[in-house]
């Protein structure tokens, strides 16, 4: 008999593949569920209401869906609650962090694992390690899906860190969706306000031979062109022979909004880039960008504009996630399969489910873990995911990774029940709710990406590159 850990990593692993993209298995719809709750004292709410669209269940069915439910709460911090849903009729049990955008000392950030652009960390080591560095961290929640067959973490979707991009790419690097398309991700704005979309790279580098579309920062673009900044790691090219691209040393020399200007500070070279440092990047060609590179010299002067569009204008943070499940009100989960090729099996069948959603006037953050594969709590369909998210008052939403990926930690404790035999997953990042304290300004923070190994409770990839340097053991 296989150890239960490892038949868990299997689902999970299943679920990101959707078993076969040929496959396309039917699932009974299910009920709509839409509740009311009513707040009773200071922290205790129960539910005051349960309206149940069911059109085509039993009426056995439907008496079942009328047990009333446990709804528990509490005050973490000024402007964020958690409350503790649980309904019999799933089962299903709820973590839910509520909080008020509106509040100046809460802050939303996306968080890279190990502060860095690849490996994995526990949602609670990513939350510990920002109170030892003297940041207020309130709750956390898992985000993006990565790669976790590979091992090297890498998050599908774009990212952005304090106003910095991390990775941008022209279409998510998934392997599990049935066609390539960009996911929905969640950002927040420089003004704060948060937004959900279906951002994508657009970019463009001028050179003195004309100008060439830009693929990728810090990911992957074969037969194209890509930057790579002091967020890159030599991992991420390792699967290229090194024969098959050129690249050349950029060095900042200026720039204004969307547009820095570079000059070529080094001879073309035929082999892996090595990592850059604080004043430079890189620009790196493969396939038919090649000529692009090799004909630059030293000196050349070069401009490169960088957007994510659709604009929403300056973007503080971004995270991933797969897919919108909530859209203006509406539940557009069952639509997923052909928006963003999620499968049936990913998306219809219960399953642990992470998700974030926003009120109608965007003035709350909703950071939901749903446990699953349990008997107290089976797990959610997309459809049952979207309902529950309408019910709590999301007027968008989208699902995050989930399986043995969901954990929601509120200051030191993981408040769901991660659904691995061996608890808490180490994961790609994390959206996590941090508070100003006292007369705190507002710095302008900008995390640096840390040395591979620098980080105690990072998993870091194998390394297979001869340039990087030899990595820690899993701790």
């Amino acid at each position: 008999m296989r150890p239960m850990a490892v038949i868990r990593e299997r689902i999970d692993n299943g679920i990101r593949m959707g078993i076969s993209r040929g496959r396309r298995e039917r699932a009974a719809d299910a009920p709509r569920l839409w509740c009311a709750v009513r707040r009773v004292n200071n922290n205790v709410t129960t539910l005051a209401a349960l309206v149940v669209t069911a059109m085509n269940v039993p009426s056995a069915a439907r008496a079942q869906l009328t047990v009333a439910d446990s709804v528990s709460s509490h005050t973490v911090a000024t402007g964020v609650t958690l409350r503790r849903i649980v309904r019999s009729n799933g089962p299903w049990v709820l973590s839910v962090l509520e909080v008020d955008l509106r509040r100046p000392e809460i802050e939303v950030r996306g968080v890279r694992a190990c502060d860095n652009l690849l490996g994995r960390e526990r949602p609670s080591a990513i939350a510990r390690r920002m109170r030892q560095e003297g940041v207020d961290v309130v709750g956390v929640l898992n985000a993006d899906f990565f790669d976790l067959r590979g091992g090297t973490g890498a998050t599908e979707s774009n990212v952005v860190i304090d106003g910095e991009i991390v990775k941008a790419v022209t279409v998510t690097e998934s392997p599990f969706d049935a066609f390539d398309n960009v996911h929905t991700q969640f950002g927040i704005t420089a003004t704060g306000a948060p937004v959900l979309d279906r951002f994508h790279l657009t970019g463009m580098v001028r050179t003195p031979s004309g100008e060439w579309p830009l693929a990728a920062i810090n990911g992957r673009a074969p037969g194209a062109l890509a930057l790579l900044t002091r967020w890159f790691d030599t991992v991420a090219l390792a699967f290229l022979p090194a024969d098959t691209t050129a690249h050349v040393a950029l060095l900042k020399v200026g720039g204004r909004g969307d547009t820095a200007r570079y000059r070529v500070d080094s001879k073309p070279k035929r082999e892996r880039p090595v990592a850059t440092i604080e004043e430079t990047a890189i620009l790196v060609a493969s396939g038919a960008a090649l000529p692009v590179v090799e004909r630059l010299v030293p000196g050349d002067r070069l401009e490169i504009i960088t957007k994510l569009v659709p604009d929403r204008g300056p973007l503080r943070t971004v995270v991933g996630g797969w897919p919108r499940i909530v859209e203006a009100g509406r539940n557009v989960a069952l639509a997923a399969d052909s928006v963003e090729g999620t499968v049936p099996r990913f998306s219809r069948a219960r399953h642990p489910r992470s998700a974030l959603g926003v009120s109608r006037d965007s003035a709350t953050l909703y950071l939901v873990a749903v446990d699953g594969r349990q008997q107290t709590s089976v797990g959610m369909t997309l459809e049952e995911l979207a309902d529950a998210m309408i019910a709590l008052g999301a007027y968008d939403a989208m699902n995050l990774d989930g399986g043995g990926s969901t954990a929601l930690v509120v200051r030191d404790s993981i408040v769901n029940q991660p659904s691995d035999a061996t608890g808490e997953r180490p994961v790609g990042n994390v959206i996590a709710i941090t508070r100003r304290t006292g007369d705190q300004s507002d710095p302008e923070r900008r995390v640096l990406p840390r040395k591979s190994g620098s980080v105690a409770s990072c998993v870091l990839p194998v390394r297979r590159d001869s340039a990087a340097t030899p990595a820690r053991p899993p701790q």
